[in-house]
C-alpha cells in the first residue's frame, strides 16, 4: 500500500477547511493552522505550493491570505500529490533507472511499471472533491484529454 505523504495529507486538510468556510473570504495561513492543528511553517509553505499551482489565489499585506480558486471536482488526488512532491513512482526506477544496483537483473521492472501506471491511472480517476465528500455527486475531473491544471 501506498502512503501519502504529510505534506498532501495538509494540504487535503487545508483544502477541506477553505471549502467549508461560509463566506469565502481570504484566509490567513496561520487562521488555516490553527484550525487544522498543523505547523505554521509547514502550512504556509503548502499554501504557498497550491498558490503556485493555481488551485488557490494569494493576496499578500495585512488584510491578505489564500482564497480556493479551482473547483475540487477538477484537480484529481494524481495532480495533488505530483504539486506537493513533485514526479512520483511506486519505485525508484520508475523515476530513475539508474536508482537501482540491480536494473540489469531485475525481473520484475515491467510488471512493476504496469502497476506504477494503474496506480496513478486510479489516481487521476479520483477528484478531490470526491475523496473529501464521497456522498456527494461525483463531478468530472481533468483527464488527459481535456486541460489539466499544473501536470
Amino acid at each position: 500500500m501506498t502512503k501519502l505523504n504529510r505534506k498532501v495529507e495538509y494540504a487535503l486538510m487545508a483544502l477541506k477547511y477553505m471549502v467549508e468556510r461560509p463566506d469565502g473570504s481570504l484566509i490567513s495561513a496561520k487562521e488555516i493552522s490553527d484550525a487544522i492543528g498543523t505547523p505554521s511553517e509547514v502550512t504556509a509553505k503548502i499554501l504557498q505550493t497550491l498558490s503556485s499551482a493555481k488551485f488557490l489565489q494569494s493576496e499578500k499585506g495585512l488584510q491578505g491570505g489564500y482564497k480556493l480558486t479551482a473547483e475540487l471536482a477538477n484537480i484529481s488526488l494524481h495532480q495533488l500529490i505530483e504539486v506537493m512532491e513533485g514526479p512520483s513512482g511506486l519505485v525508484k526506477c520508475i523515476q530513475d533507472e539508474h536508482a537501482c544496483d540491480i536494473q540489469g537483473l531485475c525481473n520484475i521492472a515491467s510488471p512493476l511499471a504496469v502497476l506504477n501506471t494503474k496506480v496513478q491511472n486510479f489516481y487521476r480517476a479520483i477528484s478531490i472533491a470526491e475523496l473529501l465528500y464521497p456522498n456527494l455527486t461525483a463531478q468530472p475531473i481533468a483527464t488527459s484529454e481535456t486541460k489539466e491544471v499544473n501536470t
